[in-house]
């Protein structure tokens, strides 16, 4: 009695712990709404920083907006092992266009070419990024903004410098 008493314990157990690594997993369709909605919010925030940048007055929102996509992209790549070429260089850029245009928001044209230029390059390297690497890049940028009161050019650079978990430095 007491062998299969112990048999059908062992099978319960098994299965409670299949049950709870299936609890765990998250559904396949869960799982690709969420990288459609992170998709979606990137490519909201690229367009709408693009239309400051083509259109806007405003030196404060072309930064803000310019700013975080960069940030985001940057960090993206960094997790990515996408630290050189150039389009990352043209990243450093328009981050570093970004930063004289928060300190100097008067000299909007003079910068507009740099933004722009750096917003194409996150168009052409988003390709290369996943979902989960540009939601880092959000989440990171989010904490820096809590923490801080806002980023700077090196901020980027560092982002850019990242390594993934497991890559040699």
């Amino acid at each position: 009695m007491t062998r299969t008493t112990s048999r059908l314990a062992g099978l319960q157990r098994r299965q409670n712990q299949a049950r709870q690594a299936k609890a765990n997993t998250p559904h396949p369709v869960t799982t690709e709404i969420q990288r459609a909605r992170i998709a979606h919010d990137v490519a909201a925030l690229l367009r709408g920083a693009s239309l400051h940048a083509w259109t806007g007055q405003h030196a404060a929102n072309t930064t803000n907006l310019a700013g975080r996509i960069v940030y985001i992209v940057a960090h993206a790549c960094g997790l990515a092992g996408i630290h050189e070429g150039a389009d990352v260089n043209i990243l450093r850029g328009a981050a570093s266009a970004l930063g004289d245009l928060q300190a100097h928001p008067e000299q909007l044209e003079l910068h507009r070419g740099a933004i722009q230029s750096g917003l194409a390059a996150c168009t052409r390297l988003l390709p290369s990024l996943t979902e989960l690497q540009l939601a880092h890049g959000a989440q990171t940028l989010d904490d820096l903004l809590q923490r801080t009161e806002g980023m700077s050019t090196g901020d980027v650079e560092r982002a850019l410098q990242l390594r993934a978990e497991g890559q040699p430095a």
